[in-house]
């Protein structure tokens, strides 16, 4: 999902800057102290990026990308689009972007509290240990 959220707005004029501002902020966090929860929008059981605007010195523009933080070490990347009203749900571009983070999200927090996925909390470690047999699903 992520890959196919950055190319499709890296190609797109209008937002290009907006997604070079989100992948900014992703490498921050990986270069710095993690993906801290003031780094997020918080969004229901969802985060997205980028950071509100009250934390960024600069306008950071109507695109946004799902995510959930598990840890300040492992970040889910789901997808998202630019957004047109004041709520997610609201926007025709977002909002299905919106429903898909906060599902998914839901099923990974049920997963980890069932120990059905075991995230790192590591910095050496920067993997999911996927126990035999989990599926994730999604309908």
């Amino acid at each position: 999902m992520f890959e196919k959220f950055r190319d499709t707005w890296l190609g797109n004029k209008n937002h290009r800057d907006d997604l070079v501002l989100i992948m900014g902020w992703i490498k921050r966090m990986g270069e710095r102290e993690g993906a801290l929860e003031r780094y997020f929008r918080h969004e229901g059981k969802a985060h997205a990026l980028p950071p509100p605007a009250t934390y960024t010195e600069r306008e950071t523009g109507d695109l946004r990308l799902y995510c959930m933080v598990v840890n300040p070490n492992l970040i889910f990347l789901f997808s998202g689009a630019a957004k047109t009203t004041i709520k997610a749900q609201d926007c025709p571009y977002v909002s299905g972007h919106f429903r898909d983070a906060t599902m998914f999200s839901s099923l990974l927090e049920q997963a980890i509290k069932q120990k059905e996925l075991k995230p790192s909390n590591s910095f050496i470690n920067h993997h999911l240990i996927i126990e035999e047999g989990f599926e994730l699903i999604y309908t």
